[in-house]
């Protein structure tokens, strides 16, 4: 007698490449240990200058933690505020950053430049 089915073990692979397709469509939307909020937006038309003012924030339980243990979280969190300020830009426009945090001995300061010149690895470095 013929059967329309696959045999079981074909059946199971076919099943098995499904759900790991889900898992990577899961994984894009990919749950972050940090939130970025923006927070202030001035736009001074005499000199067409716009500035923005983000609120980075690490989840409550990466609190105390030592920066070395999430260095590629923190530069993560670079690249998305900076993917954030870039929507905001066209190509060859100049932006300056200023980053603080309690922690720090001082504000740090990346002078203007253009845009596509500043990356995470470059505020990492600093």
């Amino acid at each position: 007698m013929a059967t329309n089915e696959e045999p079981p073990d074909k059946r199971t692979r076919r099943e098995s490449g499904e759900i790991e397709e889900e898992m990577a469509e899961e994984m894009e939307e990919e749950i972050k240990p940090y939130k970025i909020q923006k927070i202030q937006q001035t736009v001074v038309r005499k000199y067409g200058v716009e500035e923005y003012t983000f609120r980075a924030k690490f989840d409550d339980e990466l609190q105390g933690t030592k920066i070395i243990d999430i260095k590629d979280d923190l530069q993560a969190m670079f690249g998305d505020v900076l993917e954030e300020v870039g929507r905001n830009y066209q190509p060859g426009e100049r932006v300056r950053m200023s980053i603080n945090h309690d922690g720090m001995d001082r504000e740090m300061t990346i002078h203007l430049q253009q845009r596509e010149n500043i990356t995470p690895e470059m505020i990492m470095g600093r």
